[in-house]
Parts: C-alpha cells; structure tokens; sequence
C-alpha cells in the first residue's frame, strides 16, 4: 500500500461509519459496511460523471457502481442485488440529491445526452500527474449479466483501490455463446454505447467480469499505458490464437510466447476504442458478424475477441493499437503449467520469474480458469474469504456432511452421496449436447453405483418425475458419461451408460444404478451427460444466483460449477479423440451420486 503516497486517498472506516466520497457538487454511497468496502483502506479520489443514457440504474456494494437496465424502480433493483449478492447493496447516488451534482465536462461527440442524474451515474478516478490538475480520468468498465460470479473481481478490484461500474446485471441473455441471444452479443454494444458520455483522452480499463482478478491501482494501469507511448488501444496477450487458430502465421512476429491478442483485458483511450467500434460496426454490423480476416463468413459462436483480432490485423498499425507482449498490464494463465505464478512476500503475484508484477490476472481458459481460483485461494490477504461461495443448494444428501467442491481431495477417496440436490430446479436444456459438469470431477478412482436427478420431461420443459410426490408420467432416462481432461477446453470420452427408471418412478427420490453395473470414474476425471437419442432428458438446473437452499436450511458448500457443453454428441465416441467444449456457464444441476471406492486398473499394468 506504499503506493497510496502518490494519490489521492479517501480512508474507509473500519468502525462501521459510512465514508461520503465527494465528486464535486454531488456524493456518493460509497464506503459503506458491506465486506468489500471493508477490504481496503483507501480508494485512490472519485469522480462522478453523469449518467450515460436514460434507462440506466446503479447501485453500489460500497466500493462498485452496479448497473442495469432492469425494468426496475433503482431501489427494487438494489433489494434484488442484495439478495443475489448476499450483502448490503444500496442506491449508488444518494436519492435526496436528485439531479443534482452531475458533472458534465463534454463527452466524444454530442451522442451522451445523460439519463437519470438521480439513479445512475459512472465512477472514474483523477489520475492526474502528481502536484497538477491536468484533468486525467480513468474508468474501470466491465459486463456480467449474473451478479453473484463478479465477487472476486469487485473484490480484488477494491484491495487495488480501484472503483468498477459493472454494466449489464440481470440481462435477459443466455450464457451460450452460440445463441443468438448470448451474452457476449450484448458486451461490445454496451461499451460503445458508453463512449460518447467521455472525454475523448479519457481512459477506459476493460476486464472480463468473471474470470480476472485486479492487482494494481488506477494510477499504476494509467502509468502503464502511458508507457506504449502514443498507444491507442493496449490489448493483454495469451499464448493461443483464439478463436480463430488459422490466424496465427498472419500475427507479427515476436520473441515472447504471448504474441496473440486476448480481450480480457485491454485498456484504451475513449477515442480509440471509437474508432474502433466504428471500423467494426461498418464493417460487419456488431459482433455476432464479425469475420476473420481470410474467411467469407462468422466463425462459431459470437466473440469480442474475434472482432477486436480483425481490428488489430487490419487497423492496428495505422490506429496505433498495440499488445502486451511484457506482460506488464495482465498475464493470461490458460496455457501455463500450475505453478508458474506465486504470490511474494509483498503481496504482488510474480509469474515466469518476470521482475513486475501484472495489473491483472486473467484466468482464460477451463486450465487458466483453475490456476487464477487456486492463486485466489492463497492470496495471502486472505480475500478468497470475502468470496462466499455462490451456488446455493441443499446437500446431496441432507443428512450427510456438506460436499466439498471436488470430490475426493484428500487422503481417502470419498463414499456416499456427491453432487448436487436431486430437487426440481427451474431451467432445463433441450438443445442435442454433451456436458461435462466440473463440480463432478474426482482425486481419487470411484465406482458409481446410484444416482439420483430431476430429469426434464422427454427431454424437455418440464419435471419429469416427482411432481407432488408422485411419480413421472413416463420412462426417465440419462446417459451418464466419463470424460478425462486432456486439455484446455478438450475432454476424452472414456465411457457411458444409460440409467433408467421406470414409469411411476420418482428420479429425484429413488436411485437407480447404471445399466451393467457400477460406472467407474478414475482419479482426474469427471462426470456428465448427453442429449443424444430420443429418450435422453438432461438434469434440470438453476443459475448459482438462485437461492435453493432447504426450509430454514443453510445452503451447501458447493461453489458456483461450470458446465461445459459439445452441440454434436453423436461425433463423441467412447475411445476416440479428444472433443473441444467450447460453451459453458455456471449452472447447479440437479444430479446426485453415489460413490463408493473404486480401483483404478491403469495403476495395475
């Protein structure tokens, strides 16, 4: 915290006293008890810049702007938050301000109009140089749809000082990124739709919501940027050209093995990042159009990351867009071994022996995925202690202990009931898939001898089998499958078997065994499903948001899983190769097993 020398610092108080942060003639409701505003001690100065376009409410968590366009009334919004957040979330502006206190200091162009002055505005920092008022702003800008999957983000971001406006809560958009109505379609036009509310020199750090920890305060992410010179946009980088693995001998060359753009974390001038969207937007329409350079059409599914490689390879030397190779803004952790990132002794992360810490740690990738939560887990601050785990369920089994996040780690292989709640959840998929649930992945080889699971109705809309403690109308059917992982994002079917209950059954209450006898599951492999052939039906699931803990009951101790889905399970074949899932999302499935101590025969060769 050394660093607080050079800024700013508005103190938090630790008694429980709210700290107003004055933003010229307006203030705000930051500094409140919630834990993350509890996390740091300082915040580097705030300013409050108007409301970007009408429609737009925001809350705060005491440190962040929260933000959506819910058809919402900005205090129903905030009681909401709190429930889906488990913690206190109140009106980011204070209400009896009115519209006062807006600041407008003129944005790109005369398209920021402002909406609800009285409901929403934008947090930035003054990141002007030490001793001046040169009027040098930053603003820290994310997307997520589901509120409960940002808290390592907001409170990494506030250990850093840094204050957030997360746009986009509670939109109505699917995880999915090969649907049309996927999320990651809505990312790059709520962005766009920001910059004309900003100076064009105003400074924008963009994250990924859900997979980046911050680690550096404004004025080091500033101090970083200004060291690419006259840089317009800067982009971290990784070690894998994606989506688009063809374009990676059309890339300039480089000495670093991160010479491919990753937009997880990028930082930009507001007029950079103009032209950008502009180029895109004339060129393809928006982002599910977006083409690699070389191809006639849209790759799979929609990604930002597409469009902004084609901006690169095609604008970036003439609009002044530059990578990350020095790893100085962020370092992307899919493709590195486990421990090639250590926290030192001061507190900052210190990966591949390089001397400056990173700004941010991006876990891109199922592999980088699992290297940032375990380095959030050992954070020597402690603050994976202010992540409560999201997913709330009632245990497998409600009289067993909790079920722990993955299964078996430990000296004894585990026994009994793993999983999930085998309860009527509210969602169900109906698209032909694969799934490969991550919250089933076991240390130590088990034989499954039972399961338990709300199964969809013919594969589709509703419970099949316990309505009013009755049994299904019809046959309930899953196929159960093992997968090894054998990669970032590729799994390797190893084997399946089909479990049925009769008609009359009831899924979720009486267990049935795998078809053949007990299914075995070797250490470092996982579980899931497919939706194949006619009769196949998939759990039912819920978004980890959604409280589904018992009558008066604590919810279980299972974190928030990634489902990862394949959309052609009829190419997967047991034995052959290796299948990239490409689509995921956090989901609580209703599947239960029961495990018993299995022998893996592969130790015995």
């Amino acid at each position: 915290l050394s660093a607080t020398a050079q800024v700013g610092c508005i103190p938090f108080h630790a008694s429980g006293a709210r700290s107003r942060v004055a933003t010229g003639r307006g203030r705000l409701n930051v500094g409140t008890t919630s834990g993350i505003a509890l996390v740091g001690a300082w915040l580097p100065s705030l300013l409050r810049l108007p409301c970007p376009w009408e429609g737009l409410r925001c809350c705060s968590d005491g440190v962040h702007a929260l933000c959506s366009e819910a058809p919402l009334d900005v205090g129903a919004l905030c009681h909401g938050l709190s429930r889906s957040l488990g913690e206190e979330v109140k009106p980011l502006v204070d209400p009896s301000l009115g519209a006062r206190g807006a600041e407008d200091r003129g944005g790109i162009s005369d398209g920021g109009t402002g909406g609800d002055a009285g409901s929403c505005a934008l947090l930035a920092h003054d990141v002007g140089s030490s001793g001046s008022n040169d009027g040098r702003r930053l603003l820290a800008w994310s997307f997520a749809s589901e509120p409960a999957l940002t808290r390592p983000l907001r409170v990494s971001a506030a250990a850093a000082g840094v204050a957030l406006n997360i746009h986009g809560l509670l939109a109505p958009c699917s995880t999915d990124r090969h649907s049309p109505q996927a999320c990651l379609g809505l990312k790059l036009p709520m962005l766009w739709r920001l910059l004309p509310a900003l100076r064009p020199q105003d400074t924008i750090l963009f994250v990924d919501a859900y997979d980046v920890l911050l680690m550096a305060p404004p004025h080091v992410i500033q101090q970083t940027f200004d060291a690419r010179g006259e840089a317009a946009i800067l982009f971290s980088t990784e070690q894998g050209c994606w989506p688009d693995e063809e374009l990676q001998d059309v890339y300039p060359s480089s000495s670093s093995p991160f010479r491919f753009l990753n937009s997880g974390v990028l930082v930009g001038t507001a007029e950079g990042l103009h032209r950008a969207a502009e180029a895109i937007r004339r060129s393809f329409g928006g982002p599910s159009e977006c083409i690699a350079p070389g191809r006639v059409e849209p790759g799979p599914g929609i990604s930002d990351q597409r469009c902004y490689t084609w901006y690169f390879l095609t604008h970036g030397q003439a609009q002044k867009v530059v990578l990350d190779d020095t790893l100085r803004l962020a370092i992307s952790a899919g493709g590195l071994p486990p421990d090639s990132c250590r926290w030192a002794a001061s507190g900052a992360l210190q990966c591949l022996d390089i001397l400056l810490a990173p700004a941010a740690l991006h876990g891109n990738g199922i592999d980088g995925k699992s290297t940032s939560e375990s380095l959030w887990t050992d954070h020597p601050a402690g603050l994976a202690a202010l992540t409560p785990l999201v997913a709330r369920c009632q245990a497998a089994d409600p009289a067993a202990t909790l079920s722990p996040l993955r299964f078996g780690h430990g000296a004894a292989p585990p026994r009994g009931w793993l999983g999930h709640a085998a309860i009527a959840r509210a969602r169900s998929d109906s698209a032909l898939a694969a799934f490969v649930d991550t919250s089933l992945c076991f240390d130590h080889t088990v034989r499954i001898t039972a399961v338990r699971a709300a199964l969809a109705e013919d594969g589709h809309r509703v419970a099949a089998a316990c309505g009013r403690g009755h049994g299904g109308r019809g046959q309930a059917r899953l196929t159960l499958q093992v997968y090894e992982v054998s990669g970032s994002g590729q799994f390797q079917l190893q084997r399946q078997a089909i479990v049925r209950w009769a008609q009359g059954m009831c899924s979720e209450l009486t267990p049935m065994g795998p078809d053949g006898g007990p299914l075995q599951v070797e250490a470092g492999m996982c579980l899931g499903w497919s939706v194949a052939a006619p009769g196949d039906a998939a759990p039912l699931y819920d978004e980890p948001s959604a409280s589904l803990g018992g009558d008066g009951g604590e919810p279980c101790a299972v974190g928030a899983p990634t489902v990862l889905w394949h959309r052609a399970p009829h190419a997967i074949a047991p034995g052959g190769p290796p299948a990239s899932f490409v689509g995921g999302a956090a989901r609580v499935y209703s599947l239960a097993v029961f495990a018993q101590p299995g022998i893996d025969v592969r130790g015995l060769w």
